[in-house]
């Protein structure tokens, strides 16, 4: 029972770190108790703890799935369960050995890999995700992408564990100077060589100029924004805050934002929302063509006019669209619109009008 609480507790805290500004830390000693009920339980006892984790984990992070649909969010959750089963199994192998260090860490992004490329395709809230605010580490994505910063927080935490799990339990200085300081030296060597690299990216950024954006978040609920009597009121929140905004700056809307099926009858509506603004503005939109929905993302100019757009292609399962929907015909659709289509191509929206020098505004949430 001990090792499950610990399980739950360690993927609570994980789940936590994605959801509050200043709880990006806690993911940097996080699984350190779940590292520990890795290295504790046998087999059977360490599957349900492993599952345990990821309930705790995935229902922390995105239980706003359970919104759309409360039994997709259970499938899913299932299907992701086997992933850490998997994890646990293979780290329990390798957590006795020399170089779990660098083991375990290549397991977990290993897992990552797998989650986002078998099946429904689900890359939502890798480790990595959680360190958006952590500019200054970050900027080594642009090497190894996301997986290279959650190896780091692995590694992180595995040296930890390994810390704790010695001077409690062996205190025996020479096999802490077999252990520990190696892995000290490797951890220290590659958290400060991602700091160096990424105050020399950051560096080159402020030489080459950014653009000046304004992102506008309405906070404005779901049940809201499609209830047709709210039709007007939802766009008069949308233009009234994004007219607040910088007014030479590229003004982005959320995903799916706007309170119509874009089509090309309704179009003209769009457009004159756009025109009002005056500024180079993206919105997200559900569009449809040929029988088929997308989630879109639109670019309109300060006149107007719709220069270009991009399909979504990576839906979020159970959320934009019901995975082998014969297999799952006993899921009802999404939402009212059935399940969304994916895109076929990737779309580069912004061009070199957009690359000048300014900041980042942020306009304040409206309810």
């Amino acid at each position: 029972m001990f090792n499950l609480l610990l399980a739950a507790f360690s993927g609570l805290i994980t789940g936590l770190s994605f959801n509050f500004s200043w709880s990006y830390l806690l993911i940097w000693i996080s699984l350190v108790p779940f590292i520990h009920v890795i290295y504790r339980s046998q087999s059977k006892k360490g599957v349900l703890a492993a599952v345990v984790f990821a309930l705790s984990y995935y229902i922390t992070t995105i239980f706003w799935i359970t919104h759309v649909t409360f039994l997709g969010f259970s499938v899913l959750l299932t299907y992701l369960c086997l992933y850490y089963i998997l994890f646990f199994l293979l780290a329990r192998y390798f957590i006795s050995r020399p170089l779990r260090i660098i083991a375990i860490p290549c397991l977990w992004v290993i897992m990552e890999f797998l989650k986002e490329s078998i099946w429904c395709g689900f890359g939502w809230v890798h480790l990595g995700h959680s360190q958006y605010r952590n500019l200054h580490l970050i900027q080594v994505a642009d090497i190894g992408g996301v997986k290279l910063v959650s190896f780091i927080i692995v590694m992180v935490n595995v040296f930890i564990w390994e810390a704790i799990h010695i001077q409690f339990n062996r205190r025996n200085k020479r096999i802490i100077n077999r252990f520990i300081v190696p892995g000290g030296l490797i951890v220290v060597c590659l958290i400060l060589a991602c700091f160096k690299y990424s105050l020399y990216r950051l560096d080159t950024l402020k030489e080459s100029g950014f653009a000046d954006v304004s992102v506008v978040q309405p906070d404005i609920p779901q049940e809201i924004k499609w209830n047709p009597y709210y039709y007007e009121s939802t766009i008069g929140i949308l233009e009234r805050l994004a007219k607040k905004s910088k007014q030479d700056s590229l003004v982005f809307l959320p995903e799916a934002s706007w309170p119509f099926i874009v089509g090309k009858d309704n179009l003209p509506r769009l457009e004159s929302f756009a025109s009002k603004v005056k500024r180079d503005l993206i919105i997200g939109a559900v569009s449809e063509e040929g029988g088929k929905f997308y989630n879109t993302a639109l670019l309109f100019n300060e006149q107007g006019k719709l220069t270009r757009t991009y399909r979504k292609i990576n839906l979020v399962p159970f959320g934009e669209y019901v995975p082998m929907r014969k297999a799952f015909s006993f899921i009802s659709a999404i939402n009212a619109i059935g399940d969304i289509s994916p895109g076929q191509e990737m779309t580069v929206l912004l061009d070199k009008h957009h690359h000048t020098e300014g900041k980042v505004h942020v306009s304040n949430p409206e309810k």
